[in-house]
């Protein structure tokens, strides 16, 4: 009997899910390890890494902004 090609077949897991599902299989403590790092981190997490990766940065713009002033002041209305 040939197959439908135009017939869709339901997957058993996303493919997303796999790893996790893998880790299950193996055992409670790679389990919990997977399951941690499937979680999305807390935007105030992602924030505060951002900060502190970008403090260099923050700190030679305002030290410039200091020394030159803003650029294009003089076209400011306010």
């Amino acid at each position: 009997m040939p197959t439908d090609p135009t017939r869709k077949t339901p997957a058993k897991h996303a493919p997303e899910h796999a790893p996790l599902e893998d880790a299950k299989s193996r055992g409670p403590r790679l389990r919990r390890g997977a399951e941690a790092c499937a979680q999305p981190a807390p935007a105030e997490t992602i924030g505060e890494w951002w900060r502190r990766e970008n403090a260099k940065a923050f700190a030679s713009s305002n030290r410039w902004v200091d020394q030159e002033g803003l650029p294009l002041a003089r076209y400011r209305q306010f």
